[in-house]
């Protein structure tokens, strides 16, 4: 995953989330690995080019204190930014609505700012909740990972899962889960 995001942000990707499972123990792990390798500090922090807005010990809930998705995004607009999050739904909607906020936030004339963010999805651990796993309408996980995929116009998703038959059964028009 860290030599995918190395590739992708030389390719001009600039932000990253990384889904990282439900547990802290894995997210934590997850954000110490990205502070290492792209040379943040141990609680995430920045340096000249990147920015994390998670941190070890802190899902975006607890690192992003700000009320809104301009104040969330503000000072990391210009550098690559990374997310590290856990797949749950109030972690996720709390992103969502900063998204919503950031792109409202522009004007007209810098609209195209939003859209030329390139995303880089990593959904690791892909076979837990990201899959939507009801016959009618959405799971909640799969749904917030779907709108997030919705508003960020150039994105792209990527699944790491040690059972990949999972996405065998999933939705080939579904946002999340296949391998489109």
């Amino acid at each position: 995953m860290i030599s995918l995001m190395g590739l992708a942000n030389a390719s001009g990707y600039n932000l990253f989330v990384l889904l990282c499972g439900n547990k802290n123990s894995l997210r934590d792990q997850t954000q110490e690995r990205v502070n290492e390798a792209f040379g943040l500090d141990s609680w995430g922090g920045s340096n000249e080019k990147i920015k994390s807005l998670t941190n070890i010990n802190d899902d975006y809930n607890e690192s992003v204190k700000a009320d809104n998705g301009t104040d969330a995004f503000g000072d990391a607009l210009g550098k690559t930014t990374i997310i590290c999050i856990k797949k749950e739904t109030h972690q996720l909607k709390k992103l969502l609505q900063h998204l919503h906020e950031l792109k409202k936030s522009y004007s007209p004339t810098s609209q195209k700012q939003f859209k030329d963010f390139k995303t880089l999805i990593i959904d690791d651990e892909a076979d837990y909740a990201s899959q939507n796993t009801v016959t009618r309408g959405q799971t909640a996980i799969n749904k917030a990972l779907g709108n997030i995929r919705s508003i960020l116009s150039r994105n792209t998703y990527v699944a790491y899962t040690a059972t990949p038959q999972a996405c065998i059964a999933a939705d080939y028009t579904n946002l999340i889960g296949y391998p489109n």
